[in-house]
C-alpha cells in the first residue's frame, strides 16, 4: 500500500487530512485495527458484566431458577361483576411468557364474561372469551401469552353477557414488563 493510500484510510478513519499534514496525518493500519479491537472488547465486556445485574433486579426470590418476575395485581368491575387476580412473567429473552390468573364473580342477576385481546407487532387480534360467570357464581380466569418483544401486549375486558364483547368496561392492560 502506498503512503498516499494509507493517508486516505487514515483520513476516513480518524478525520485527519494527509494532504495538509502528511507526517502527522498518516496512521498505520495496525493502529486503526488495534483501536477498533479494543473498543469491541470493551463493549462486549460491559454487556457481559451488566447482564446478570438486569436479571437479578427482575427476579423473584420465590423461584428456584431466578427467572420469575414479581407478580402484579389486576382488577376490574362492570355491571355488578368483578374480575381480579395477578399476572407475572417467567423466563428470559427469548422465551418469556406472561401468565394471568384470577377469578371472575358474576353479577347477582345475569351473566358476565372476561375476554382477552392480544396485540403482536401492532397487529390487534380479535377478542376471545376466556371465562363466563352467571348469577353470582365464581369461576377461575387463566390465560397467558409469549411476550418476547415489547411490541406484544394484551388486554382483559369484562363484558356484559356471554356471546358478545360489545358492552364492556375499561380494559385491564397486560404487558410483559
Amino acid at each position: 500500500m502506498r503512503a498516499r493510500d494509507v493517508g486516505a484510510v487514515a483520513w476516513l478513519a480518524c478525520g485527519t487530512d494527509p494532504i495538509e499534514k502528511p507526517e502527522k496525518g498518516l496512521v498505520s493500519m495496525d493502529r486503526i485495527s488495534r483501536v477498533r479491537r479494543h473498543a469491541v472488547v470493551a463493549l462486549i465486556a460491559a454487556g457481559a458484566a451488566l447482564t446478570p445485574v438486569a436479571y437479578a433486579s427482575a427476579a423473584d426470590e420465590s423461584t428456584t431458577d431466578g427467572m420469575r418476575a414479581a407478580s402484579t395485581e389486576w382488577s376490574t368491575e362492570y355491571v355488578g361483576a368483578r374480575a381480579s387476580g395477578i399476572r407475572w412473567v417467567e423466563g428470559a429473552f427469548p422465551e418469556r411468557y406472561l401468565h394471568v390468573e384470577g377469578e371472575l364473580t358474576g353479577p347477582a342477576d345475569g351473566c358476565a364474561s372476561v375476554w382477552e385481546q392480544w396485540t403482536h407487532d401492532f397487529v390487534v387480534f380479535p377478542k376471545k372469551k376466556i371465562a363466563t360467570a352467571c348469577d353470582g357464581e365464581s369461576v377461575p380466569v387463566r390465560t397467558g401469552n409469549s411476550v418476547n418483544f415489547p411490541t406484544i401486549s394484551g388486554q382483559l375486558w369484562l363484558c356484559e353477557g356471554t356471546t358478545s364483547a360489545d358492552n364492556c368496561g375499561q380494559p385491564v392492560r397486560l404487558t410483559g414488563s
